[in-house]
């Protein structure tokens, strides 16, 4: 996951397809319906099969912080924060 979002050659497309997500109102759609619906709900199947008690609101956790630290460089996007925030989210949802 780190390796595709910071990928020099990648980055600047992902990065000017969320900036234009945010614009047109018809790609946000295509976006939520054919990506985002899919990877949330393949991240909930998981979350219910190890027994979490609301799958859906734990994915939006999961994914969240990761798509802000990325979207906003906030602070250093790293495999290291990815693991540990992996971490703290399966502990939290346990």
């Amino acid at each position: 996951m780190v390796a595709a979002l910071t990928d020099r050659t990648i980055e600047p497309l992902l990065r000017a397809v969320t900036a234009e997500i945010q614009t047109d109102s018809a790609l946000a759609t295509q976006y939520r319906e054919m990506l985002l619906s899919v990877q949330m709900s393949a991240i909930a199947h998981r979350l219910l099969h190890a027994g979490v008690a609301d799958p859906d609101e734990f994915a939006e956790l999961f994914v969240e912080p990761i798509l802000h630290r990325w979207l906003l460089r906030s602070h250093p996007f790293t495999a290291e924060w990815i693991a540990r925030h992996v971490a703290r989210t399966v502990r939290a949802a346990g």
